[in-house]
């Protein structure tokens, strides 16, 4: 008995670490890695939260009542711990965060009663269960896997800053009034996203967490295509992450308008400009945080096509 309240005790701990750590903790979300990564872990702390309120249960009651109020009770907090992040500074309710509280528990509490030795299951249905929260388990990593693929495949392209050999580089497009859509592979073996912009609307590609170290490059280098044939205007804008820490005006930014004829063209950026343009400071190349290709004004060219966009 004794060793059972030590169990209990020690599970109780748990639950209440883990629920402050996710409740206060404000992580870093500057990265998509990151943000994946974070939405994933919701999975596995609240299956843990789950498994610490099963053995806090009391010893007395059956294993199917201390499933059912281990698997209630944390999905009771997992609503509450979503409403409580109302009230924290730089944190939020999420539907999908909890979706993935749910999940955590339905697999955790299959693996418990699978592996559990004093659960009177029949072997198949525990094979059973084993094989469903393997299941659930996997697909809730397949977000993450898929980013990770990503990355990889950003760093195979490097120094390309804007990974076009699949289409997982769609991850990394943060689009405003604006479709993609990709062609078949090019001669160098990639997929072609071609852009177009809204006929009515200001419209932008935002290119998410690009390839941050531009030291040891002298020129930002663009190869993009006007596929229609009006001109087609657009403004370049590239940051730093110290942009993003103050008031972000614009002259504490790159930005450089073109515009271009129907065809390919390659639009070349010496990284000295880039570096001086903001007014008081030089910006880092060392930690570049976003490029975004936009047009505030509707115009009638507005479909384009990204081949490359390197460091040279």
């Amino acid at each position: 008995m004794k060793s059972w309240s030590s169990r209990r005790r020690v599970a109780a701990i748990l639950v209440v670490a883990l629920l402050a750590a996710i409740t206060l903790y404000q992580p870093s979300r500057t990265g998509l890695w990151l943000q994946s990564f974070y939405d994933w872990l919701h999975v596995p702390l609240f299956g843990l939260i789950a498994t610490g309120l099963l053995f806090a249960s009391p010893t007395g009651w059956h294993w199917s009542r201390k499933l059912l109020f281990a698997s209630v009770a944390t999905a009771v907090l997992g609503s509450a711990t979503e409403l409580v992040q109302l009230l924290v500074p730089a944190r939020n309710a999420s539907y999908s965060d909890l979706a993935n509280d749910l999940l955590g528990v339905a697999a955790f509490m299959g693996l418990v009663a699978a592996f559990g030795g004093t659960i009177p299951a029949p072997r198949v249905l525990k094979a059973a269960l084993l094989g469903v929260s393997a299941a659930m388990l996997a697909w809730s990593a397949a977000p993450l896997t898929n980013v990770t693929l990503a990355y990889w495949e950003r760093h195979r392209e490097a120094p390309s800053i804007a990974p076009l050999r699949s289409r997982k580089s769609r991850l990394f497009f943060l689009l405003e009034n604006t479709t993609v859509h990709y062609d078949g592979r090019t001669e160098h073996g990639r997929v072609l996203p071609k852009f177009q912009f809204s006929r009515e609307r200001s419209s932008s590609v935002n290119f998410h967490d690009p390839l941050p170290d531009w030291r040891g490059f002298d020129t930002l280098l663009i190869d993009i295509a006007n596929a229609g044939p009006s001109e087609f205007c657009f403004v370049l804008r590239v940051h730093d992450r110290k942009h993003l820490e103050g008031d972000q005006p614009g002259s504490d930014r790159f930005r450089r308008e073109f515009c271009i004829a129907e065809g390919r063209h390659e639009l070349s950026i010496d990284l000295a400009d880039i570096a001086g343009a903001p007014a008081d400071r030089e910006m880092d190349l060392g930690r570049i945080e976003g490029i975004v290709i936009y047009r505030r004004k509707p115009g009638p060219g507005r479909r384009f096509a990204l081949h490359d966009m390197r460091l040279e």
